[in-house]
């Protein structure tokens, strides 16, 4: 027989009972304006003046808010005091909202496909087959950089490297070229590329393609003649704005702007794949990929009642999607936030994902790996999730076929031991789908 041990705050979480008061509480971790931050918490006071505070980043808080709300539902109604009719449990309307209406106990649908399923410490994936996921995205923006400096740059293709280093194979202004090429991931935001022997004897284009919250930006430097070319493709308003500006010497000498048309993604379905969200608004990016946007709010008034009218507090949902692929792979970016949001007050951050996944075709199937990335913001993510990765066949050659219901997990008892594993998935295709 084996036994486990139920680790001891948890114990403590599961004997929570006779509950005397409930506070939302805000910490604040001290330092400058920008590395500032705001931990959400609940402060319980319980049975003998027994007292509990977690916060939203401590192991154990989903448990500790499902307990709370599960014991605070069986006890709110007691009446301490028959005469005055006061009731037992003291907690003001603002916590009892965001306990109730907060979700602060679910597992986010964005990631709880992944729960309880065994992942790995890092990737398993050749660097290279990544540096491969990126090439349109560099394709197009060096040809735009290159139009800038009056040069013409053919049909280019990579060749295969080691530690971060490759080239491509091209013709500018039709001689054949090698462009020595170096990939380096900075963090899983944020990606910088040198591309060298572009002009004689210059110095490299450094190109930094970065995602964020609210779009996409790609920044090429071409530090010997002084030329910075910036595109920002920034989402607001229900709508996609392409931003472009040339700098030479620090000066702006060209600037453009113009909205993307709002479009279906083929592939949707990839973007579904580990979730049932709704589908995200689609816009055409200019290469073959796709930025998709939802954003939610949800109001609460000085009662904490969740209403539909205007308030000074609300709960907003944020999630962008990059989706990219060619031929024999995808790449899948994903960034969601809830924040609660308050006038006069600093945003908190309730839940936060950081979601990667690269699928390629090995074969007849699609390996797809699934990383998640920090800093994270609940419990959950940072126990089971942050600086993970997990991989599943999926069980189709076709990109626009590849189904939840069709995903199998691989693990080590399956005989994913190491990279090279993925190269022989005769070992790993001996599962079937329940």
């Amino acid at each position: 027989m084996r036994i486990t041990r139920m680790n001891q705050k948890l114990l403590d979480i599961n004997q929570i009972k006779n509950i005397i008061s409930i506070d939302y509480k805000d910490i604040i971790y001290n330092g400058n304006e920008a590395k500032r931050q705001v931990m959400p918490g609940f402060l319980v006071f319980y049975e003998n003046l027994k007292y509990m505070f977690l916060t939203i980043q401590d192991s154990y808080f989903e448990e500790f808010v499902r307990k709370i709300k599960e014991v605070y539902l069986e006890e709110k109604d007691i009446i301490e005091d028959s005469i005055l009719k006061t009731k037992k449990i003291k907690i003001n309307p603002l916590t009892e909202s965001i306990l109730l209406n907060g979700n602060l106990d679910n597992i986010s649908d964005l990631y709880n496909f992944y729960y309880g399923k065994e992942s790995y410490q890092e990737s398993l994936l050749f660097e290279r087959e990544k540096v491969r996921l990126f090439l349109t995205i560099m394709i197009y923006h060096l040809r735009k950089t290159l139009d800038v400096l009056n040069k013409t740059i053919g049909s280019i293709e990579l060749s295969d490297g080691t530690n971060g280093s490759y080239y491509l194979k091209t013709t500018i202004n039709n001689q054949d070229t090698l462009l020595p090429l170096f990939f380096e991931e900075v963090n899983s935001k944020t990606f910088n590329i040198m591309i060298g022997n572009i002009l004689e004897d210059s110095l490299p284009l450094k190109m930094i393609i970065e995602f964020k919250g609210n779009g996409l930006v790609v920044k090429i430097d071409d530090i010997e003649h002084q030329i910075t070319d910036l595109t920002e493709y920034i989402y607001k308003n229900n709508k996609l704005k392409y931003y472009n500006k040339v700098f030479f010497k620090q000066k702006i000498v060209h600037e453009y702007e113009q909205f993307l048309y709002k479009s279906e993604n083929p592939l949707n379905n990839i973007a579904a794949l580990d979730n049932s969200e709704e589908n995200p608004l689609w816009f055409k990016l200019p290469w073959e990929g796709y930025l998709g946007f939802t954003e939610k709010q949800e109001n609460i008034d000085e009662n904490g009642e969740l209403v539909n009218g205007e308030t000074d507090k609300s709960f907003i949902n944020k999630r962008v999607v990059y989706f990219s692929y060619d031929e024999k792979s995808f790449y899948l970016k994903e960034l969601y936030s809830k924040i609660f949001t308050c006038l006069n007050s600093k945003d908190v951050i309730f839940d936060y994902l950081n979601k990667t996944m690269i699928g390629l075709e090995k074969e007849d199937n699609y390996v797809i790996e699934t990383s998640f990335d920090g800093p994270g913001k609940t419990g959950y993510y940072n126990t089971y999730l942050q600086n993970k990765y997990f991989y599943h066949i999926g069980l189709s050659k076709a990109k626009e076929l590849l189904d939840k219901k069709d995903l199998i997990p691989l693990s080590k008892i399956d005989g994913l031991q190491e990279k090279a594993n993925l190269l022989d998935l005769k070992k790993l295709r001996k599962k079937e789908v329940k």
